[in-house]
């Protein structure tokens, strides 16, 4: 029996979920979805709208996941229609791009994968089964770019996804692939003294970073599972390296660890800026400290940071409710803050963590949805956009893990199956 709770969080991922059915492009077979992105320039970016593509983060591939997720709950035909749609879709796009693979979770080929093995458990379209194994197997003959490592746009992203499927599709041979982005992880590796990072970004300049999208907090993770399954020492060895080198840039007193994206302001000595959001900050460390001290369960710093991770997010998400906070999203929002109290409240059985996260589930209701407000996305304020990581569906999303976080799994962390 559901609870009243629940019912107005499974209401509210209904609600989403009818206005991006409502709102799709059709073409014959296949569906999509306008929506706001960014679009590089010789100067910087600029806000683009536009149609989406096909990747998990934020294309029809994410609208999809969340979809085939509240279409469990549901068994709204319109939302199954819009399933296959945009499935369509997406495998579309992807074939016009096998020229230019791109195994990355969230950016490229094994999000896809790891969406189609979801429809087809969820919808009973078993022949989707056959299609996600046949998008992994061209990857073994991938040629790595040096700068494909992190969780976004890289190898640690594909590791979990790839380690998941190859159960799910009883595919030994897609572990392969996944040995092989950890070697790719190992080749790149940077050494100082007993710390080891990655230079992600494409400018050589710029600092190596911590956290969990694009520094070592994912990083290790990846290597971690890889340890997990493989037990071997060499991926243990470089993520503890990893740990070490984020590790030594936390700040307890403010609770949180640089991003190293955003200079320092003013003078040399000007202390670092810190985010505090999945991408980077306290949020998706402490994500990272979770699945880490499952896999290394007497690693006492690993359970320090996981702490200090929880009391500053927590502190954050307490805060009394203002119009005009940045964003809802699970990129950088209050959605995917609330993540890793949901996430911790069931592995730490912290029921307190969980009722955290509801309140933003409430103010999300209270002060966004009853007021005829939009949902604030985390695009710049460019207005609603329908994708996964910065818009609608994820905020649906997140809704749908206070309905049931064991039936809806998260998407920000990916634990292999």
């Amino acid at each position: 029996m559901i609870d009243a709770a629940k019912e107005r969080y499974l209401e509210v991922a209904d609600r989403i979920g009818r206005s991006l059915c409502r709102d799709a492009l059709w073409d014959s077979r296949r569906c999509t979805w306008l929506g706001w992105t960014h679009e590089a320039q010789v100067n910087g970016s600029t806000q683009m709208f536009r149609a989406l593509g096909a990747d998990l983060y934020g294309g029809t591939s994410g609208i999809v996941l969340f979809l085939t997720e509240l279409y469990q709950l549901t068994q709204d035909p319109l939302q199954l229609r819009c399933i296959d749609g945009a499935l369509n879709q997406a495998l579309s796009l992807h074939e016009k791009n096998q020229a230019n693979p791109n195994a990355s979770f969230f950016s490229g080929t094994t999000g896809l994968a790891f969406v189609l093995a979801k429809a087809a458990r969820i919808t009973g379209r078993h022949d989707l089964y056959a299609r996600s194994k046949q998008l992994l197997l061209p990857l073994r003959n991938q040629v790595l770019a040096p700068i494909a490592l992190d969780v976004v746009t890289g190898s640690a992203g594909a590791i979990p996804a790839l380690l998941h499927l190859s159960a799910v599709l009883n595919a030994p041979e897609v572990i392969d692939i996944a040995e092989m982005h950890g070697q790719h992880l190992l080749v790149n590796a940077v050494y100082k003294g007993d710390e080891v990072s990655w230079q992600t970004s494409s400018n050589p300049r710029e600092p190596h970073l911590n956290g969990y999208s694009h520094g070592s907090a994912g990083i290790a993770t990846a290597l971690l599972e890889l340890y997990a399954r493989t037990k071997n020492e060499d991926y243990l060895k470089i993520a503890l390296g990893a740990l070490r080198f984020e590790r030594r840039q936390r700040n307890s007193e403010i609770g949180n660890w640089p991003d190293h994206r955003i200079p320092p302001s003013g003078v040399k000595s000007a202390r670092p800026n810190y985010s505090l959001a999945w991408c980077h900050g306290a949020p998706g460390i402490g994500l990272a400290r979770l699945r880490q001290a499952q896999i290394l369960p007497e690693n006492v710093e690993i359970q320090e940071d996981l702490e200090m991770a929880l009391a500053t997010t927590s502190s954050a998400l307490a805060r009394p409710w203002k119009n005009g906070r940045a964003n809802f999203s699970l990129c950088h929002g209050e959605a995917g803050n609330a993540e890793l109290l949901i996430q911790a409240a069931h592995q730490l059985q912290r029921p307190d963590l969980r009722q955290l996260a509801e309140q933003v589930g409430e103010n999300g209701i209270r002060h966004i949805l009853q007021e005829g407000r939009p949902w604030p996305c985390g695009n710049s304020g460019a207005g609603e956009t329908p994708s996964l990581m910065l818009g609608t569906a994820g905020i649906g999303h997140f809704y749908l893990r206070l309905v049931d976080p064991f039936k809806v799994p998260t998407i920000l962390l990916t634990n292999p199956g």
